[in-house]
């Protein structure tokens, strides 16, 4: 198993998936899902290119990078 990258927080690991795609849908998050199951990250994130945030999972997000930048 193996995420693009991981945050280590006071709180807990947090798991980062970059996709190149305009939408999100639960087969892009499988290795976030996979380490929040088994503890390895607190929660995750699957960055893609469009805009907006939802929620996949309990724990599991997709953030569209158009939406952090001006």
């Amino acid at each position: 198993m193996e995420a693009d990258f991981i945050l280590q927080g006071r709180d807990g690991n947090i798991g980062f998936e970059v996709k190149k795609t305009t939408s999100v849908n639960l087969s892009h998050a499988k290795t976030l899902i996979e380490a929040r199951r088994e503890g390895l990250i607190k929660e995750g994130y699957v960055l893609f290119d469009g805009e907006g945030k939802q929620q996949l999972l309990e724990g599991v997000f997709a953030l569209g990078l158009r939406s952090l930048v001006p």
